[in-house]
């Protein structure tokens, strides 16, 4: 299968493609020199060891089925698409988001 085609409904296996359509968005977005932009975060703090990042969530935003996007939604989120195989399953996301 090439990139570009679906796979499945999952967006961490057919992610750029659902970005595209406006289907799925990410807490951060990066422009062409690869410097990072806001999405559903409007804004972040990293430590100064580099080992928490803290992100200020956009308000107002709801899923398809109306429940809202909370700090407990985006966790579960992360913690979800690191399960499964992929860029995410190496990334230092402890419990809760936090980092490990």
């Amino acid at each position: 299968m090439a990139p570009f085609e679906i796979k499945d409904a999952d967006p961490v296996t057919g992610g750029k493609f659902f970005i595209k359509m406006d289907i799925a968005e990410t807490l951060v977005n990066a422009d062409a020199e690869g410097r990072l932009t806001p999405g559903l975060a409007t804004d972040w703090h990293v430590s100064d060891d580099g080992l928490e990042w803290r992100f200020a969530l956009r308000q107002g935003v709801t899923f398809h089925d109306g429940s809202a996007f909370t700090a407990e939604a985006a966790s579960k989120a992360l913690n979800v698409a690191r399960a499964k195989p992929g860029l995410l399953e190496t990334a230092p996301i402890g419990p809760n988001g936090t980092a490990r």
